[in-house]
């Protein structure tokens, strides 16, 4: 929400693992996030098979006031 800092967004933890490693991909969720997402790194890495973290990088600016951050996620095998 407003105010938010630089850093951990969010860990997703699977309901079941996968057998090997796959890849996630984030993507705003609704128009507003839209433009806070593309201007700014938000990034998980690679290679999970249990859980993910979202994260931001160190320069990013706050969340903007009234406007909530809504990411998805696609998971790649």
């Amino acid at each position: 929400g407003p105010g938010t800092v630089a850093g951990l967004i969010c860990n997703v933890i699977f309901t079941q693992p996968f057998s090997s490693p796959v890849r996630v991909v984030p993507f705003p969720a609704s128009g507003p996030t839209s433009g806070f997402f593309y201007g700014r790194t938000i990034w998980t890495g690679s290679g999970f098979t249990t859980n993910f973290t979202m994260n931001t990088g160190p320069t990013a600016p706050p969340l903007p006031a009234g406007i909530t951050l809504q990411l998805g996620y696609i998971v790649q095998k």
